[in-house]
């Protein structure tokens, strides 16, 4: 007797997440990602037929609907072991063809369980778990994610324009952090970038259609929510295959090489600083560096502006000189564009700290990245381009505090709390 059984379709995990759906709680609203429609497992259901009537026999498909389902194919040879010797010879060739259609099924069913695992792992999450899963691998493994998330919608009201150079150094400083950490070669970040962002833009414009962002123009927030989602994007694709060890092209030209002289070129090799060696620290490292440097343009200026930024706190600060502090940065960054509005409320001491430790939350509303924070993070994104908490992270760092935050989404923006020691 040739029996081949497929696999229960409640171990597969394909009829019981078929019926779910698969959210995240984010504070006013819950953002959802959708399993395959009904009529793929259907379209599987009517092939399968398909092919065991051919074979001659199905016995035992039962197709209630229940997640406990299974379905037994059974070769025609098993029908009566009184058949003539005649007909031996087909009954063999039919076994044969079950077998391989088995071996299809399987494939295909194992596919859709990848598939499953696949949307599974898109669920947007604002603090992801490392990595590990089939698709995660899946997604490393490609230039692209095999099965893309759908955006979240697009933001519903006007946002203020942005100060083209606080815009700047806001995406300079994640790019100068990128290029500091050194685990991809400049050049090859770049071209990944722009890819990414080419692959991404017809989607875009076609989720704000007929409203046109002014592409090239950082002050646009439509295209700066777009150009800073695309960066972020791609670091944390290549954050999760970094290198420590590579070539990277090189120029020297004017005082690096004296100013009568020809520019100096060709390959170098850069190997990552040791600071930096653990591979899974990268997003953290990443955090941080770029807050100091978006914080530095705030304190210092940036390519001749001067923005007025509040030095480090005091020694001993009490959270409340801490939060008036963050409170100062939130708002020149509110006056450059950032957000329509940035405030700093429920500052609590904790009581424990001899230093002034203590909580207090930040809520932004209409920030210039609002649409990107909710896209990477709906794509589990290794680093998210939350630009206020890593200037925050940083003022709080150089007044020589620790400090942690949780971010929470809402329709109209962003909500941190945030706990001092």
């Amino acid at each position: 007797m040739t029996t081949v059984n497929a696999c229960q379709r409640k171990s597969c995990g394909i009829q019981a997440r078929h019926r779910s759906h698969i959210s995240l709680r984010q504070s006013s609203r819950v953002v959802t990602g959708q399993a395959p429609a009904h009529g793929q497992h259907s379209a599987i259901h009517a092939v399968k037929a398909e092919r065991e009537s051919e074979a001659g026999h199905i016995s035992s498909c039962s197709s209630g609907g229940s997640s406990d389902s299974s379905c037994r194919i059974t070769s025609s040879s098993t029908m009566s072991s009184s058949s003539s010797s005649s007909s031996s010879s087909s009954r063999f060739d039919s076994a044969g063809q079950l077998g391989r259609r088995a071996l299809l099924s399987s494939f295909c069913l194992s596919l859709c369980t990848a598939t499953q695992a696949t949307y599974a792992a898109s669920v947007p999450s604002v603090a992801p778990a490392p990595g590990g899963s089939l698709a995660a691998t899946l997604n490393k493994a490609l230039p692209f994610p095999l099965f893309p998330v759908s955006p979240p919608e697009p933001i519903g009201f006007p946002r203020k324009q942005l100060d083209t150079r606080f815009a700047v150094l806001l995406m300079r400083s994640s790019y100068d952090a990128v290029d500091a950490l050194d685990f991809i070669p400049r050049q090859q970040f770049e071209a990944k970038f722009w890819k990414l962002r080419q692959s991404e833009l017809e989607g875009y414009n076609y989720l704000y259609s007929p409203i046109k962002m002014r592409a090239g123009d950082l002050s646009d927030p439509l295209y700066f929510d777009f150009i800073s989602f695309s960066q972020y994007a791609t670091i944390s694709r290549e954050m999760g295959r970094p290198a420590r060890v590579f070539e990277e092209y090189y120029e020297l030209c004017g005082p690096a090489v004296g100013d009568d002289e020809p520019c100096e070129s060709g390959q170098k090799v850069v190997m990552r600083p040791p600071q930096y060696a653990d591979d899974a620290q990268l997003p953290t490292y990443f955090f941080q560096k770029t807050g100091d440097l978006m914080y530095d343009g705030l304190l210092n200026g940036f390519r001749g502006e001067e923005f007025g930024g509040p030095p480090p706190a005091p020694a001993g600060a009490s959270i409340q000189q801490l939060a008036a502090g963050v409170q100062q940065l939130l708002s020149i960054m509110v006056d450059k564009g950032y957000a329509l509005k940035a405030e700093v409320k429920g500052v609590t001491s904790s009581g424990s700290s001899s230093r002034g430790g203590g909580s207090f939350s930040v809520s932004i509303q209409g920030s210039c990245n609002l649409w990107g924070v909710n896209a990477l993070a709906a794509r589990q994104s290794l680093v998210v381009n939350v630009h206020d908490a890593m200037v925050i992270d940083a003022y709080l760092r150089a007044s020589g505090r620790q400090a942690g935050y949780e971010l929470r989404l809402t329709e109209a923006g962003l909500e941190e709390d945030w706990v001092v020691a």
